[in-house]
């Protein structure tokens, strides 16, 4: 069954808590979501984060 968003592409450059928690619900309706993190890691230790 097709998503509302299945043939969108996002960049999430997001940190803290807004950013990828807006990721993850993109990904969530069928967006196709890259994550680009700074280096040494998120600055931020949050479930959002993936960490």
């Amino acid at each position: 069954m097709p998503t509302a968003l299945e043939h969108i592409r996002v960049i999430d450059f997001g940190q803290y808590i807004a950013g990828p928690l807006l990721g993850m619900l993109l990904a969530d309706q069928g967006a196709e979501v890259v994550r680009v993190e700074p280096p040494g890691g998120p600055v931020w230790d949050a479930l959002a984060n993936g960490t």
